[in-house]
């Protein structure tokens, strides 16, 4: 589907947003002649952070913008740095709307957070004067706003992919089309004094995700669609995050991502599940246990089933602040689990509160007993009053009150 019909479309159904189709279908449309978006510009007001006006006159800044780019590249300057004059100039030319945006984001209450997260017209404003600003630099620089330096490759290169300058920049500008229209979504239901998506906000984001795969597919080769989601999927993303301690190889990375995409794909994004299908997929999800085992074997599965516990991860992060040993991760964590699951089953035994009582406080001595060599006395007491929650749970609970 055309990427501005399908702009259009959602936004007709955003009742309170009629006006944003307007700037969808013209965001999407080639850019108008840079000199001319330059002129109409207004002249920004002489501030602190203004670049000093003579910094133009010894670049011989006057005349058509394209024209400057021009001599600029006459004079030899690289370009990244053209890049970077040219950004400065559009920005110093677009500097009133600049200004305008981050007052409207000052002005916002502290109490309701970030203004530009909290309020739809700023965040459309925003998006808007980027992409007037990336279009007139797409559009002075042609086919050179594609050169990168050595660093900005190579961050394009690890997110992307190996692809041409030019399939980069398309992948980068339908993320920023589709970004934009599930944003407007977000926000209405957000304006609209809802919490939760509504299912008609869930269909529309489901079908921008579908179409924004479709538009990547069609610039991508079969083979370059493989590496660019082994970069960029939700999949990738979530398992290298999930993997961090667990540290794998690079077969033992594509098998795992192998059995997860095949899950993605079939229940998509959380967002976008009903409540029946988010139940139907938790469900499933414990299904893959078998086939992660399969793949990695029984030694590093049971390194994969520690490495990616909560509570094992929790004990990490304390290990990692504190500079402790790698042993004490697996000392707290055993300890933690052999404690907790000991406690359930006495309160699940429901005994009366003298026993109960006396059981746990036993639980809460051993605890002491068993964590002093692995952490200190110095170090146990900022345990127990931060990642060392768990300990609460082997406190009595209060006396209950006696019966009449």
């Amino acid at each position: 589907m055309n990427r501005a019909l399908l702009a259009a479309a959602v936004a007709l159904s955003l009742a309170a947003n009629v006006l944003l189709v307007v700037r969808w279908r013209t965001a999407l449309r080639p850019a108008e002649t840079p000199a001319i978006a330059l002129r109409a510009a207004p002249a920004p007001a002489t501030s602190a952070r203004s670049v000093d006006p003579e910094t133009w006159t010894r670049l011989d800044a006057a005349g058509e913008p394209a024209e400057f780019v021009a001599r600029l590249r006459a004079k030899g300057y690289p370009p990244a740095v053209i890049r970077a004059i040219v950004r400065a100039q559009l920005n110093e030319r677009f500097a009133d709307r600049l200004k305008a945006i981050n007052d409207a984001i000052a002005a916002q209450p502290y109490w309701r957070g970030q203004g530009y997260m909290t309020d739809p017209k700023i965040s459309a404003a925003q998006r808007a004067l980027n992409r007037e600003i990336n279009d007139a630099m797409r559009s002075l620089l042609g086919a050179s706003f594609n050169d990168l330096g050595d660093a900005e490759r190579t961050a394009l290169v690890r997110r992307f992919g190996d692809l041409p300058p030019g399939k980069i920049d398309a992948l980068q500008q339908i993320a920023s089309d589709y970004g934009d229209m599930m944003n407007e979504v977000r926000a209405a239901a957000r304006t609209s004094g809802g919490t939760m998506l509504l299912p008609e906000d869930t269909k529309k984001l489901a079908l921008l995700e579908r179409e924004m795969r479709a538009d990547i597919a069609n610039v991508l080769t079969p083979e370059e669609l493989d590496a660019y989601d082994l970069r960029t999927s939700r999949t990738a993303n979530t398992l290298r995050n999930q993997l961090q301690a667990f540290e794998p190889t690079e077969p033992e990375f594509l098998a795992l991502y192998q059995i997860n995409k095949a899950f993605d794909d079939r229940y998509a994004s959380m967002e976008t599940l009903t409540p029946d299908q988010r139940r139907e997929r938790a469900d499933a999800q414990k299904q893959l246990a078998p086939e992660i085992q399969a793949a990695l074997g029984p030694d590093r599965y049971a390194d994969y089933e520690r490495k990616t516990d909560p509570v094992w991860l929790q004990n990490n992060r304390f290990a990692s602040e504190f500079d402790l040993p790698p042993t004490a991760v697996d000392q707290l964590f055993a300890i933690q689990k052999d404690l907790t699951d000991r406690a359930k089953a006495i309160k699940q035994g429901n005994p009366p509160y003298e026993q109960l009582s006396a059981q746990l406080t036993a639980l809460d001595q051993e605890a002491t007993l068993r964590l002093t060599p692995v952490l200190g006395d110095q170090l146990l007491g900022g345990y127990r009053s931060g990642y060392g929650y768990w300990l609460r749970e082997l406190q009595p609970p209060p006396r209950p009150p006696p019966k009449p």
